[in-house]
């Protein structure tokens, strides 16, 4: 009588997929849709990826209990993570102006409260004043590339 073994199936790649991915492979598929779907250079991924190391781990493990049989599903984490931290300010920021050489943000209720959830997740720092200087010294480092290319 032939002894047959159980085979395993391999995992499967495509959307939706169940299977549980390491955290090198999910913070590689970020980087991916936010030099894709974004735009971003690659250094700028690997900058902002290394500077929200923190972030990204935690909402890995919060979205992907490591210990579940049935994995998880992080597809759409990677999208909102990725958009998250390429994402571009709107054309028309009426609350951040430059007065006198220096940046003046006014904070409204929304506003506040949006910076209280990035704080609240660990997005960019640990107080609202790291937030919102993170937040612009990003934006205005995002620039750096283009504008110190040579003109052709």
């Amino acid at each position: 009588m032939e002894n047959k073994m159980p085979r395993t199936k391999k995992p499967s790649t495509g959307p939706g997929d169940k299977s549980l991915p390491s955290l090198e492979n999910f913070i590689a598929s970020v980087k991916f849709v936010m030099m894709n779907d974004h735009g971003a250079p690659e250094f700028v991924a690997d900058a902002l990826l290394s500077m929200d190391d923190d972030y990204v781990r935690k909402q890995f493990s919060e979205k992907c209990d490591l210990n579940s049989e049935g994995g998880c599903d992080l597809h759409d984490l990677m999208f909102d993570i990725a958009a998250e931290l390429a994402s571009k300010p709107a054309a028309t920021t009426d609350w951040v102006r430059v007065k006198d050489s220096q940046i003046v943000v006014e904070l409204s209720h929304n506003i506040q409260s949006l910076l209280e959830k990035a704080v609240k997740v660990g997005l960019y720092g640990e107080s609202i004043d790291d937030v919102v200087r993170t937040m612009i010294a990003r934006g205005i480092e995002s620039t750096f590339h283009i504008i110190s290319e040579p003109t052709r």
